[in-house]
């Protein structure tokens, strides 16, 4: 079965993949408590640890890294949001491939961050990448610029190893943050990311416009990663669908509906935000700019 599911991966553009075996990741706990809730994400530890929750006869994970990267041109989106929405990239891989193991006979059910389960973690223990200071999963070939992918399966699998590598430890993410959310010890305040308060609904403090100027970006934030030495190579996407339509910078019509907005940008992993959010944040670079 192996066999056949690298042979549907390399067909779909997974750069990569490898296997979990299903069970409770207890060790997790300790940690996610001492993180805290973060938004998007499940209060509840259990459902982020327990894959049993979702499938009760699962034995194995498959996990999936997408390559988005298309190279280092500057502009005011996040890489991972120029070409299609890799929600929509990604889910339709994982349909595909869980459709091939539903054809062999087994169960098989696709998460694209719609699943509640620790997805870095997951990826981390199927040999996938190592963990930076800044809690990017690095891939050896493809770097941080990748989006992961899971499939819960009751087909039994041959658990994958973990990489025997580590982050250099430079401390550039932890130096170059603008908000300085990445501290010395690995530990993130997600209140003063870029990324996240691009994304926040409603009207922002002087400080939270303060950091989006200073990152520059309108959606999203790339600067812990392109400063990162082990991006420095990082290998180009063969997907056409993160390459084709490519948008690095987004100025939109501010008298625009919301409904027009979400038509027009509705292959876009932004578009889902509304307009509010992103006429917003365009204000404030745009005031910078003066």
């Amino acid at each position: 079965m192996i066999s056949l599911i690298r042979e549907k991966c390399r067909s779909l553009y997974i750069a990569d993949f490898g296997i979990v075996r299903a069970r409770v990741f207890g060790e997790l706990s300790d940690f996610l408590e001492k993180c805290g809730h973060t938004p998007m994400t499940t209060p509840d530890i259990r459902r982020r640890t327990d894959p049993f929750l979702i499938m009760p006869e699962a034995k194995s994970i498959i996990v999936c890294l997408m390559s988005y990267y298309t190279g280092d041109e500057k502009g005011n989106l996040s890489k991972y949001a120029r070409g299609e929405d890799y929600h929509s990239v990604m889910g339709r891989a994982l349909g595909e491939l869980a459709e091939l193991l539903k054809e062999n006979g087994y169960r098989a059910e696709g998460f694209c961050d719609s699943g509640d389960l620790n997805d870095r973690y997951l990826a981390y223990l199927a040999g996938l990448g190592f963990f930076g200071k800044n809690g990017f999963l690095i891939h050896p070939v493809y770097g941080t610029y990748t989006v992961i992918g899971y499939i819960i399966t009751d087909c039994p699998l041959d658990e994958s190893a973990p990489l025997n590598s580590t982050c250099i430890n430079c401390g550039e993410c932890v130096r170059r943050c603008p908000g300085g959310a990445i501290a010395e010890d690995g530990s993130f305040c997600y209140e003063k990311c870029a990324s996240y308060i691009t994304q926040k609904k409603g009207e922002l403090s002087s400080e939270e416009e303060r950091i989006i100027a200073k990152s520059g970006y309108v959606w999203g934030c790339d600067v812990c990663q392109d400063v990162c030495p082990h991006n420095k190579n990082a290998k180009k996407t063969k997907n056409p669908e993160f390459n084709e339509y490519l948008c690095k910078d987004l100025h939109i019509d501010t008298s625009i509906s919301n409904r027009t907005f979400r038509k027009v940008y509705k292959n876009k992993a932004y578009a889902w935000r509304g307009k509010g959010v992103i006429a917003r944040n365009q204000e404030i670079l745009e005031k910078k700019g003066k």
